[in-house]
């Protein structure tokens, strides 16, 4: 670790102050421009002066990262300038738009378009993970909408099921084409991973009050003779129609802990390995109480002997002796480079 003096710590401070105004600055800047198109119809009526400050922060985002080469002197501060307001100059474009079309789910589908139009430019002039994430979450916003469209929102389990899937394929097919960007791939994979984390863990959770609210309403229609639907807090008697769906939904979960452990085996970066154990954390207690397993005790063997498994091949494999280089035969060639015996 290295530790800075103070004329060290002074310089550095001087390097990163422009960077993180430029954070600060562009981040205000978006969050006014979504603040104030937001409200631009809060009435019946289209607020125009809401209107007027979004457009023109956006535009004064969009400006910055267009006039970048004329007033940063070098290209780590042109890089600067043009990525991260470029970037939310992006979504906020994207939000200005999905607001002043106001027809569902045309809004939606031509704002995610502008926003992956100006991100996929802006990438074309600077290579970085600003226009990557903005990208992303374009992309991500017309997959939703699409999604939405084509199963409705219905009361069934079909659209936990039909959602889950979805975002398994999303978070699979923009982990495979974010490779396609070495620089960004790392980025763009733990980023929409994580995404795909938190949704999946929603819709589990989802899922899981789903059948509870069903439970109780089974329970409201007991008339006291028979079976009781409720024989403990977590086991009941009841037929849960989403029991199919939660083991779809961990499918998906399994399928998205292949697909991140791919990843990390790849890249051998942490945040992928991060993904593949929060995963497994959070689906495995959720997925078995949301199917109300009979036997739990037997869900916690079979996952902990998987694990343990897991675990002793890493001690196996640490501990495999390991084979001498063989010394070649004959009088050594004095062109060959010289053979060191590890012992």
């Amino acid at each position: 670790m290295t530790t800075l003096d103070g004329a060290g710590a002074a310089a550095c401070a001087r390097t990163a102050l422009p960077h993180l105004l430029v954070a600060l600055g562009s981040g205000l800047l978006a969050g006014g421009a979504v603040l104030t198109i937001a409200y631009s119809r809060a009435r019946p009526d289209l607020d125009t002066s809401n209107v007027v400050v979004a457009v023109a922060a956006t535009l004064v985002l969009l400006g910055t990262a267009l006039l970048a080469p004329v007033v940063a002197p070098g290209a780590e501060q042109r890089a600067s300038l043009r990525s991260w307001p470029g970037a939310t100059g992006a979504l906020s474009a994207g939000f200005v738009i999905m607001q002043l079309v106001d027809s569902d789910p045309e809004g939606t589908y031509a704002g995610a378009a502008a926003v992956v139009l100006l991100s996929v430019a802006g990438h074309r002039l600077v290579e970085g993970p600003a226009f990557v994430l903005t990208g992303l979450a374009g992309s991500a916003a017309a997959f939703a909408q699409g999604v939405g469209d084509a199963i409705g929102t219905g009361d069934g389990g079909d659209t936990f099921l039909a959602a889950g899937l979805a975002v398994a394929c999303f978070v699979t097919l923009a982990t495979a084409i974010g490779w396609a960007l070495p620089a960004t791939r790392v980025v763009s994979g733990v980023a929409v991973g994580t995404a795909g984390l938190v949704v999946m863990t929603g819709l589990l959770y989802a899922v899981l009050y789903a059948g509870a609210f069903y439970g109780a309403s089974v329970e409201g229609d007991y008339d006291g003779t028979g079976d009781d639907p409720y024989d403990s807090s977590l086991e009941l008697t009841y037929d849960n129609p989403f029991v199919d769906d939660t083991y779809v939904l961990l499918g998906c979960c399994a399928a998205l802990v292949v697909v991140w452990s791919v990843a990390a085996l790849v890249s051998g970066h942490v945040g992928f390995r991060l993904l593949v154990l929060a995963q497994c954390v959070l689906a495995v207690p959720l997925g078995a109480y949301a199917v109300r397993a009979d036997h739990p005790t037997w869900w916690g063997v079979v996952v902990g002997t998987v694990g343990a498994i897991a675990l002793g091949a890493v001690v196996l494999w640490l501990r495999r002796p390991r084979p001498e280089r063989p010394v070649p035969y004959g009088p050594p060639d004095p062109a060959d480079p010289p053979v060191t015996t590890v012992t």
